[in-house]
């Protein structure tokens, strides 16, 4: 088999086997002899083999011979007779061929000829001797070149000692260094994702609610004004301005909650296959739910306000805007979202809210939504009320392990049934690896 070229048709070959391991055995060319096959030209010759190993050998095992043929199968030759129109297949052996220049070969041979024994000390002498002509009689590019072979030389004579010490300064570093399962638990504790647990059986526990949120967070977020709220329109009024109370998503989702809480029934909530339960009463359910909705409000407005946290004057407005300003907690809460959400610039009283913050911020706010609607989400419809691009809110969602679905919903009307898609949370799921690399474009 000639791989990518074709010799001459002039070209003579012939072949010839090993000697049989047997003196009684006859010495023709079978399939069981190492063969080999032999071509040349005046400027090329070929060669080839149809074993490719040292396990050819006729004392080896009949599989291990097959392996070291180097394909699997057999090869047939047909020869036709026309006297009897019939094709005869005979197992033929098959051969790679490698082709080398003859003038190359001879070169190389006689370069290492050269290079061996004493033909070593004989061409380094000759070198030496070359140098030192073109040093006294050569120009100035010659001496040049002179020069910079010398200053490109590498003394080896101290290379072992130098090894071993490079050695010895790699095993006292490596002593110190963290094992494998505290680099990845600190590869974990740096991801914008909040902690979770793949382990988990069911969605609740993937994304525990306290390592969300604090339990002290949680009991400090006051909801009485927004229980004693009698329709969505005053529901607005509880939730931090802007963005979070012109959302027909959260507003809905909070109105759920408190008509959970007075009604004491769950039939406002809203009902799928993923929903679990918390373990306590509806209401007790029910007020978690709206706290949750208020805590995702204070990270939305967080969000949109990432370019005032920078001052006090404008923290000090902020404030106001997540209408924790009159809670008695509401200095810990604003303190616990600065401090998880943005971070603190050096030898100052400012913070900056950083590209990883950012997405850090947009991750928990992902994973507080999943707990609030029973761990599916249109994101459409929510990036829509938050401004930003379905694309990118997505993507955050897509990092918690949630993957898409569609089901189908009735029109406002009833009539029909309409195909939304969302994004699920199910259980065992898997995190994405990060990215390496550009971005494909």
């Amino acid at each position: 088999m000639f791989s990518d070229y074709e010799p001459p048709p002039s070209t003579s070959f012939a072949m010839y086997a090993a000697a049989a391991p047997d003196d009684n055995s006859p010495l023709g060319t079978t399939l069981s002899n190492r063969l080999m096959l032999t071509g040349e030209t005046d400027t090329m010759s070929y060669v080839g083999n149809n074993w490719i190993s040292s396990a050819a050998a006729p004392e080896h095992s009949d599989e291990d011979r097959l392996s070291a043929r180097g394909y699997s199968g057999e090869f047939l030759v047909g020869i036709y007779d026309p006297a009897t129109s019939t094709v005869t297949l005979r197992v033929a052996p098959a051969f790679v061929v490698r082709r080398r220049i003859k003038a190359l070969a001879e070169q190389s041979l006689a370069i290492s000829s050269v290079l061996d024994g004493d033909g070593a000390q004989d061409y380094a002498a000759r070198m030496l001797a070359r140098r030192d002509l073109g040093e006294a009689f050569g120009n100035r590019k010659t001496k040049l070149k002179a020069r910079n072979d010398d200053r490109m030389k590498v003394n080896t004579e101290n290379m072992t000692d130098i090894m071993a010490t490079m050695r010895e300064g790699i095993e006292t570093s490596s002593k110190h260094m963290d094992s494998a399962d505290a680099v990845e638990a600190a590869a974990k504790a740096a991801q914008a994702i909040p902690p979770h647990n793949e382990q988990a059986e069911n969605p609740r526990e993937a994304y525990a609610i306290g390592d969300l949120v604090p339990s002290s967070i949680l009991k400090a977020i006051d909801i009485t004004n927004l229980l004693l709220a009698s329709s969505p329109e005053a529901v607005k009024q509880g939730l931090p301005v802007g963005g979070p109370a012109k959302s027909k998503w959260l507003v809905g989702k909070a109105w759920e909650a408190i008509q959970q809480v007075n009604h004491g029934s769950s039939v406002a909530a809203p009902v799928g296959i993923l929903k679990t339960s918390t373990g306590g009463s509806v209401k007790d359910d029910g007020k978690l739910r709206l706290t949750l909705c208020l805590y995702a409000a204070m990270l939305w407005k967080l969000y949109d306000e990432k370019m005032n946290v920078g001052r006090p004057n404008d923290r000090q407005k902020l404030l106001e805007k997540l209408k924790v300003d009159e809670n008695k907690h509401g200095r810990m809460i604003f303190a616990h979202l600065m401090d998880t959400f943005a971070e603190k610039m050096r030898s100052t009283h400012r913070y900056n809210v950083t590209p990883f913050t950012e997405t850090k911020c947009l991750a928990y706010f992902a994973a507080i939504t999943l707990h609030i609607n029973n761990f599916s989400v249109d994101v459409k419809e929510l990036a829509k009320d938050m401004g930003i691009e379905s694309r990118r809110l997505g993507d955050v969602y897509k990092s918690l392990g949630c993957t898409p679905s569609s089901a189908s919903v009735r029109s406002s009307s009833g009539e029909k049934a309409i195909k939304e898609s969302r994004l699920i949370l199910k259980c065992p799921f898997t995190i994405p690896k990060p990215r390496r690399g550009p971005a494909k474009r």
